[in-house]
């Protein structure tokens, strides 16, 4: 019960954080809700009924709503504070593996190492 009960809260977390995103760009835009209906090809109720919360919003209409304001959409997964460290790890960055850089100076040359044992010595 506690899961269904953290889900659906993350949920309305979500269509809340949504919704007045999306409320927020349409009034930077000075647009109407009427005109960003006619963008949309949709009702004025329409779009008021997704502004608010009433309708599920898919990501399509998300984005034709972003779309019509003149908005790009970005989403960003992070972790939660309650979050296990294994779940925290699986949104972090992969880590790059070091590239070597290449020396300005040229490698000195190779020159034959030292023979061991000496090469004229008596047994």
């Amino acid at each position: 019960m506690a899961i269904e009960d953290s889900r659906g809260l993350g949920q309305e977390e979500l269509i809340v954080e949504v919704t007045e995103a999306l409320a927020r760009a349409l009034a930077a835009s000075g647009l109407a809700k009427s005109e960003l209906a006619a963008r949309l090809g949709k009702t004025k109720g329409f779009v008021s009924q997704v502004l608010g919360g009433g309708r599920n919003l898919t990501l399509r209409t998300l984005a034709d709503f972003a779309g019509a304001i003149g908005c790009r959409v970005r989403v960003d997964l992070s972790p939660r504070a309650e979050a296990t460290p294994r779940a925290r790890a699986a949104t972090l960055p992969a880590a790059r593996p070091a590239q070597s850089v290449p020396s300005e100076r040229p490698a000195a040359p190779a020159t034959a190492a030292p023979a061991i044992g000496g090469g004229s010595g008596s047994k």
